[in-house]
Formats: structure tokens, C-alpha cells, sequence
């Protein structure tokens, strides 16, 4: 979830928060949300977070801004950094959320939300110091990361939302860069508890935590569709 790095209650621009949040797995219910969401049937599935997640280290700014290391080729920690940094302004959120060529703009989208939504007079710094969660390989990689910030205003600035409230902020966020994103990636949130999601069409998800007698165990795997597959070729 999240850890306080330091905290003074006098001056909130001294305040560090770590917050971790992992990818997903779906373990039944695979695009039962759009089912939904068209207004085909109710929707149901149950998610579980991944081993892997994206970690920072966020704190108070009066712009918005994002930075990560970069890995080497052999995936080891280097002194190289990518980073992004944006007026706390909707105009340049929103440049900065439809901007395809921009590696932050998932983060940027979900401040976007954040900001008109809110109306929050100020923005975050967020480090991320760890990121072993994969990209693009169907994890939600792009919705723990929305989470990530959404979680990261609500801690800096005690926000009291409920996790359905930032699993909205990061939705919006997230469809706000073109992304055809639906609304079970966002259940990252609850980490390694298993959830089970409810859908219905223009109605708030319903979303019950499971009790289980057992570990659940969800393991990835990428392998290449060989080219005469009739999905064409690719990874999965």
C-alpha cells in the first residue's frame, strides 16, 4: 500500500510517502466489463494483483511532475533517468495526456482528472525508484501506474477517497490519452487481496474482497503467436 517516509504535521511540503501498486491478473470474468458496459449482461470477475509491482517515492509540488530510472540492457538499476515535468495547469496536463509520443502521459492523464475534478491547488513530485511490473504484456501496467498517482494525491494531501472514487480518477485519467481501457484493470488497487467485480451498465461497480481457505497463486507467461495463428503474430 504506502509507507510513510517523513511526515511533518507543520509543514506539508516536507511530507514523503512510498507507495507501491502492483499489476493484475484476471482470473475469470476477461472483458465481462465491456459486456456491461454495452449493455449486453451484467458483468462479474475476480482479479488479484500480481507479484510485481511499480513503487515510488511521492511528495508535494507546485507542478507535476515524473521521474524513473532506467534500466540497462541487462534490466540492472543505471544512472540514466527519463523524466517529465508540466505546470500545474489543465492546458498542459492535457497536452501532456494526448501527447502519443510521451512516456508519461498515463500519469499525466490521471493528474488531469485529478486537478478538474478536485480542483487541488497543487501538484506532486513522484520518484518512481522500482518498476519490475512488465509492460505491455497485459497486466495493467498503465492502470497501476494511474492508480499510483491517484493514490499519491490522496495520501499527500489526505483526500479520504475511496478506492472506487480513485479507480474512477485513474479510469478517466487513463481515457483521457486514447487508451480503450475498460474498468476491471483499476482493481489493482487492492494489491494481493482477491476481489470479486461487479458490472452494470451506468451504474457504480460493486466490488467484494474474497476470503479464501488457500494461497492464490497467478503467474504470467509471454510466448510468440506463431505466425500462421489466425490472431496474427504477436506476443501474449
Amino acid at each position: 500500500d504506502y509507507r510513510i517516509v517523513k511526515h511533518d504535521s507543520k509543514n506539508a511540503k516536507d511530507r514523503q510517502i512510498e507507495i507501491s501498486v502492483p499489476g493484475r491478473i484476471c482470473l475469470f470474468g476477461e472483458h465481462s466489463d465491456w459486456a456491461a458496459d454495452y449493455g449486453i449482461h451484467r458483468g462479474f470477475c475476480i482479479v488479484i494483483g500480481t507479484n510485481q509491482a511499480i513503487t515510488a517515492v511521492v511528495r508535494p509540488s507546485e507542478r507535476f511532475v515524473v521521474e524513473t530510472i532506467l534500466p540497462d540492457d541487462l534490466g540492472r538499476i543505471s544512472a540514466r533517468t527519463r523524466r517529465m515535468s508540466c505546470p500545474w495547469k489543465p492546458e498542459t496536463l492535457l497536452a501532456a495526456a494526448r501527447d502519443k509520443t510521451e512516456f508519461f502521459r498515463y500519469t499525466a492523464g490521471t493528474a488531469h482528472a485529478i486537478l478538474t475534478q478536485l480542483n487541488l491547488p497543487h501538484g506532486l513530485d513522484i520518484r518512481i525508484t522500482r518498476m519490475d511490473l512488465p509492460l505491455k504484456k497485459g497486466v495493467s501496467s498503465s492502470a497501476a501506474v494511474c492508480i499510483l498517482v491517484a493514490k499519491a494525491f490522496n495520501a499527500i494531501y489526505e483526500l479520504q477517497m475511496f478506492p472506487y472514487e480513485m479507480m474512477e480518477i485513474a479510469y478517466l485519467g487513463e481515457r483521457l490519452t486514447g487508451s480503450q481501457c475498460g474498468r476491471m484493470d483499476q482493481a489493482c488497487i487492492y494489491g494481493k487481496t482477491p476481489v470479486l467485480v461487479v458490472f452494470e451498465k451506468s451504474k457504480r461497480i460493486q466490488i467484494e474482497p474474497i476470503s479464501v481457505n488457500a494461497p492464490i497463486m497467478a503467474t504470467t507467461r509471454v510466448e510468440e503467436v506463431p505466425t500462421d495463428s489466425r490472431y496474427g503474430k504477436g506476443t501474449i
